[in-house]
């Protein structure tokens, strides 16, 4: 039977990147909405709705995407500390 290693800090370390991706993005979301709100002034009339309405599914998107990759990482968190927490039991167990 062969035995499974896994790289904890490695893992722990996938999860700190994650969290900063999603702060990246909701940076950049924040820098999106201040054109955003340039370009929606600029337009009048139905082009006026449409860009507005564009505007509105891409911040909802952003934000979907954001929550996303912040749910990803925490459970892989979860999971990584439940696995290193059955492995130390195992492994007081059997010395």
């Amino acid at each position: 039977m062969s035995q499974i290693l896994y790289n904890y800090p490695g893992m722990k370390e996938v999860v700190g990147q994650m969290q900063t991706q999603a702060t990246s993005l909701d940076a950049l979301g924040g820098n999106v909405e201040a054109e955003q709100a340039a370009l929606g002034a600029a337009w009048q009339g139905p082009t006026g709705m449409t860009v507005n309405q564009w505007i509105a599914q891409w911040n909802a998107a952003l934000q979907e995407t954001i929550t996303g990759l912040r749910g990803m990482a925490t459970a892989y968190d979860d999971n990584t500390n439940q696995m290193m927490g059955r492995d130390a039991h195992q492994g007081a167990k059997w010395g």
